[in-house]
């Protein structure tokens, strides 16, 4: 996926273009929406590349909120595969008179150069799903990633592991704070309740590096009989369940756990290749994105939940709650909520296992 930037143009139609154009920026490079003149704040949001859930989810919500508050606003709209390219990318939207920088680091600790650079451009920045670490920022926008944890660790434990069975857990990008935060979640269910007979990084998030992680596991542990997977995000309950159907595993999979709802996920399962993810509505963290660097943006004061320490200050912070998503919800949850459609979800191989669930006749 190469990096996009988009401009709001503050229509209807433009944030159609702007979804489109994102979409696009992942085979076709940069695009550019068109603008009308800007009167009121500059910001920019600025999105790493985990998955397609920022150009698709992220990017457009955020945009679609700052257009409900401020008609007037400009948003500048950036994607980067590495840190040192978003890195540029802020001193570009800095450059360009963005006041408000929201950032969704690629690298917690690599990101503080963006905090230094706004501070001194007199600019505000708010960390955006991951936590910027090592430099003062305004502000923190999440779900509780330890909650995350904890859903897939219960998953694991409410599916009564047979005894001297262990847990397998993967867990995100290192780099990333979101990773140990989530990991710790995991930690504080199972600890004491049940052995965690494997751990690694998966970095990038990635399905690829999960398969991996998962082979070595199972090499590991020599045949002992594995209770649940915990993993970080869908991407590696994807990587893990290819895995075990590889090594053999045939039926019903030890319950693996992910993060995100992503529609393939939600199609594991339907089908019981993996047990539960855990949904975060991105449009209510868009839309408290939005509020603060809005607030920020006219000097206002900004409401928050509480405070996160980053290692350079405690950083005003709202916090939202992650959903388990498992077969017996889905309709109630990511259905209900529109982040999906039956027609999305029941398409393909997954046809018979919504009919199965009663998604559809």
């Amino acid at each position: 996926m190469s990096p996009f930037r988009t401009r709001s143009t503050r229509t209807a139609a433009a944030l159609t273009l702007v979804l489109a154009g994102a979409l696009g920026a992942c085979s076709q490079g940069s695009t550019t929406a068109s603008s009308t003149a800007a009167t009121g704040p500059h910001i920019a949001f600025l999105a790493e590349q985990t998955s397609l859930r920022y150009p698709s989810s992220d990017v457009p919500n955020f945009q679609i909120s700052l257009e409900d508050s401020c008609p007037g606003c400009t948003v500048d709209t950036f994607l980067a595969a590495t840190q040192d390219e978003q890195n540029s990318q802020a001193a570009q939207a800095l450059s360009a008179g963005a006041t408000v920088l929201v950032v969704a680091p690629k690298d917690s600790a690599g990101a503080a150069t963006i905090a230094q650079q706004a501070r001194a451009a007199g600019a505000k920045v708010i960390s955006y799903d991951s936590l910027i670490k090592g430099a003062p920022i305004d502000g923190f926008v999440t779900f509780d990633s330890g909650k995350v944890g904890a859903i897939g660790a219960q998953t694991v434990l409410d599916s009564s592991p047979a005894p001297g069975s262990v847990v397998v857990e993967l867990d995100g990008d290192e780099a990333n704070s979101n990773a140990a935060w989530v990991a710790s979640g995991a930690s504080s269910v199972l600890k004491g309740k049940i052995e965690t007979g494997y751990q690694a990084w998966v970095p990038d998030w990635s399905a690829d590096n999960a398969e991996v992680a998962m082979r070595q596991a199972l090499a590991t542990l020599g045949g002992r009989k594995i209770a649940g997977v915990v993993g970080a995000n869908d991407g590696i309950a994807k990587g893990a369940a290819k895995a075990l159907r590889e090594a053999g595993y045939t039926g019903a999979l030890p319950p693996i756990s992910g993060q995100d709802a992503e529609v393939s996920a939600l199609q594991r399962i339907l089908t019981g290749d993996q047990a539960v993810t855990a949904y975060k509505p991105m449009p209510k963290l868009a839309a408290a994105a939005a509020q603060m660097a809005l607030a920020l943006a006219r000097s206002q004061p900004v409401t928050t939940t509480t405070t996160t320490d980053n290692g350079a200050g405690a950083v005003p912070t709202t916090l939202l709650d992650p959903t388990a998503v498992t077969k017996q919800n889905i309709a109630t949850t990511v259905i209900a909520d529109k982040f999906t459609t039956v027609e999305a979800l029941c398409a393909g191989a997954a046809s018979q296992a919504c009919v199965d669930a009663g998604l559809r006749s």
